[in-house]
């Protein structure tokens, strides 16, 4: 994350804009119209599993760093790829985002760019959406809803970017 906070002096902002955005619509596409086989509980090699965590925290942490986002826009879409269950993706991309982001934040911090009072209220406002979400999640909502929501809630994201560049 830092690494790719760093290179972002390297890259014009209307093209990293447009590159998350790019991905957003096919991370959100994915989302909603692509059926992985499910993979049960136990399955996999465990060194196969390390070696794609890894590769997969890098990733998303660099690309995170790199636009100043959170790695769970990159982390969702590849777990349900790989055949995880929704929930459980999301689960787990809650708690690993937390590193990804904080290492990002420290990154931009560390080259003065930090707005501190939109970070206050954004600060807030993460907290009572973390909470609300956790329990829609599991009072509320099946796999295939919560697999949904997050493909509309890319699109969203998605639109809005897009709406800034033109």
């Amino acid at each position: 994350s830092p690494l790719g906070a760093y290179s972002t002096r390297y890259f014009p902002k209307n093209v990293l804009i447009l590159l998350f955005v790019l991905f957003l619509v096919f991370a959100a596409s994915m989302m909603l119209f692509y059926k992985p086989k499910k993979k049960e509980e136990g399955q996999g090699d465990g060194k196969k599993e390390l070696k794609t965590g890894i590769g997969l925290g890098i990733g998303a942490g660099y690309l995170g760093g790199l636009l100043g986002v959170g790695g769970g826009n990159f982390i969702v879409p590849a777990l349900v790829w790989l055949g995880i269950d929704p929930k459980k993706a999301s689960a787990t991309t809650a708690f690993i985002v937390v590193f990804a982001s904080l290492s990002g934040f420290f990154g931009h911090a560390a080259m003065g760019s930090i707005n501190w009072n939109l970070l206050a209220f954004a600060a807030v406002g993460s907290v009572a959406g973390a909470l609300l979400g956790s329990w829609l999640m599991h009072k509320k909502l099946d796999a295939g809803q919560v697999k949904k929501v997050i493909g509309v809630v890319l699109y969203a994201i998605a639109a809005k970017m897009a709406w800034g560049l033109f």
